[in-house]
């Protein structure tokens, strides 16, 4: 992805900045969950955390299988094998819940819906696009500090059980953002096709949210 060149939109703003300040009050919203904040208080149990594993599994399963489906060369120089996750949620699981963490897994109504979503939309590359956006720049983003946090509260060690937040081939996370986002600045697609994706990123938050809800609804804070 470096030397990729920027190209404005017709008001000076590119793809890239109109996903961060369109969908900002989205990302407000998901982020902000009563189960995300109590979960970073350390007011939930490592129980609590696995429930949340078991969901991103389900979830990256449908996003990387769509991603290794891809056929559009727009789309390749973004899809780096090195952002895949499920791997790491597995190691995590197995940490977490024991080998046979499987047969324990429950994947809850909104993560079926958000699954199902997936499956439909990201056979489109304007989908594919959004979800990926979302899913492995914010991983990548606040996702550090989610795996910071993580580590202090329930004290995890040498990487056991968040290994899902730790992108050890990627050396310059900063820098392999920055490639990213001037790929999205590079892409030819009309202000419909982009609109698109910014719907579809703002449809993203607005489902990791209903998960969320799901997964708080069945949590019961300890602070």
């Amino acid at each position: 992805m470096p030397g990729m060149v920027r190209i404005a939109t017709a008001d000076g703003s590119g793809l890239a900045a109109r996903l961060r300040t369109e969908t900002a009050e989205d990302h407000r919203r998901a982020e902000t969950s009563s189960f995300v904040t109590d979960l970073l208080d350390g007011a939930l149990g490592v129980s609590d955390y696995a429930r949340l594993a078991v969901q991103h599994h389900a979830i990256y399963g449908e996003l990387e299988r769509a991603v290794a489906a891809n056929d559009d060369p727009d789309l390749e120089p973004l899809l780096a094998p090195e952002l895949t996750r499920l791997g790491a949620l597995e190691a995590d699981l197995r940490f977490l819940l024991g080998d046979d963490w499987a047969s324990e897994a429950e994947v809850l109504p909104a993560t079926r819906a958000y699954v199902d979503h997936l499956a439909e939309v990201c056979a489109t590359p304007e989908g594919l696009l959004a979800h990926h956006y979302l899913r492995y720049l914010g991983d990548l983003s606040g996702g550090q500090l989610i795996r910071r946090v993580l580590d202090r509260v329930y004290g995890f060690a040498d990487g056991q059980g968040t290994a899902f937040y730790r992108f050890e081939a990627i050396p310059d996370p900063k820098g392999f953002k920055a490639a990213y986002r001037d790929h999205l600045d590079a892409l030819d697609w009309s202000p419909e096709r982009q609109q698109r994706v910014v719907d579809e990123v703002a449809a993203g938050f607005a489902a990791t949210k209903a998960v969320f809800d799901d997964l708080a609804a069945e949590t019961v804070p300890t602070i």
